[in-house]
C-alpha cells in the first residue's frame, strides 16, 4: 500500500494515468499524476484548489508539464523537456545535471484577489501578477531569462495612495544572474533596483557551505524624487518642493556583506500650515 501524509485537515481527492509501453531500458512513458479538491486548512476561504503533473516521453525526451489552478483557471504553469535514456541514468545519475534542459514557468494575469485566502496581508491589497521565466543550458549551468511584473498594486483601505507597480527583469552574463527592476507610480519612477550573483549549482551542491561566501551585488536607487509627490502619505507634503536621492549597494558576500552609499534630501520649500510661518526654504 501507498501511503501519502497530509497535513492535519488537509482534504483532496487524488489521481494517477500512467501508460508504459517499449522496454525496460528505453520506456515510452504517457501519464499523469494529481489531487483535486485540495483544501487547506489553514486557509479556510480559499477555493478548492487542483494541482497536476503531465508527463510524455517522445523522440528520446521527456517533456513534463505541472499546472496549479483553481475554478477561475491556472494560477501556475511550470512546462520542462530534456533527454530521456534511462539506462544512461541508472548508469550514471551524475549525469543528469549535465543534461540539457528547457523549462518555462508562467503566471498569467493572475489577480491577488484569487489568492486573499491565503494570507492575511493579501486581504489589504490589490493587484495582478504576471510571470514569464524561462530556464536553458543544464542543471549544473543554467540560462535564465525572464520578468516578473506586478501592475494595479494598491492598498484596498488606503484609496487616496496610488497605484504602483514593479517589474523585474533577469538575464544572464556569463554564469552570473543579472537582476534589474523599478518601482513604478502615476508621478513617474520611484526607486530603481539592481543585483547579480553567481549560479553555480555545481559548486553549490558538492558543498552547500559555499554559497555563502560567493560573491553578490545589489542596490538601490532613488534619484530627483520629487518631495510633493509625498502628499499622497504626508498631506503637509503638497507644495513641497525638493528632491531626495538615495544610492545604495550591498557587496561582498552572504557572509560577509559590505554597505556603502547614502541618501540625500534638498528642500527647496516646505509649507508649515497651522504655524506663524508659511513655509520654509
Amino acid at each position: 500500500l501507498l501511503a501519502i501524509p497530509l497535513p492535519e485537515g488537509m482534504a483532496a481527492s487524488l489521481f494517477a494515468n500512467l501508460e508504459v509501453a517499449g522496454t525496460i531500458g528505453k520506456p515510452a512513458l504517457n501519464g499523469e499524476l494529481g489531487a483535486a479538491g485540495i483544501r487547506i486548512p489553514k486557509a479556510p476561504s480559499l477555493p478548492d484548489l487542483a494541482a497536476g503533473l503531465g508527463f510524455k516521453t517522445a523522440e528520446e525526451r521527456l517533456d513534463t508539464t505541472v499546472r496549479v489552478s483553481d475554478p477561475a483557471g491556472d494560477l501556475v504553469t511550470l512546462t520542462s523537456s530534456l533527454p530521456f535514456d534511462l539506462e544512461e541514468i541508472v548508469s550514471d545519475p551524475s549525469k543528469c545535471l549535465d543534461l540539457p534542459l528547457a523549462a518555462n514557468l508562467t503566471i498569467d494575469e493572475l489577480k491577488v484577489e484569487r489568492l486573499r485566502g491565503a494570507h492575511p496581508l493579501l486581504e489589504e491589497v490589490d493587484g495582478q501578477l504576471d510571470v514569464a521565466l524561462e530556464v536553458k543550458g543544464s542543471v549544473n549551468a543554467p540560462e535564465v531569462a525572464g520578468s516578473l511584473r506586478a501592475t494595479g498594486v494598491r492598498l484596498v483601505k488606503q484609496e487616496t495612495l496610488p497605484v504602483v507597480a514593479a517589474v523585474v527583469e533577469l538575464g544572464m552574463e556569463g554564469r552570473v544572474l543579472k537582476a534589474t527592476g523599478k518601482l513604478t507610480e502615476p508621478g513617474g519612477e520611484i526607486v530603481s533596483l539592481r543585483g547579480s550573483f553567481p549560479l553555480e549549482v555545481r559548486k553549490g551542491l558538492e558543498d552547500p557551505e559555499l554559497v555563502k561566501t560567493l560573491p553578490l551585488e545589489a542596490g538601490v536607487t532613488m534619484k530627483d524624487f520629487f518631495l510633493g509627490r509625498l502628499a499622497v502619505l504626508a498631506p503637509r507634503a503638497e507644495g513641497a518642493v525638493g528632491a531626495i536621492n538615495i544610492d545604495a549597494s550591498v557587496t561582498g558576500t552572504i557572509d560577509d556583506p559590505v554597505l556603502a552609499g547614502g541618501a540625500a534630501i534638498k528642500v527647496d520649500r516646505f509649507p508649515l500650515p497651522r504655524t506663524p510661518y508659511r513655509e520654509v526654504t
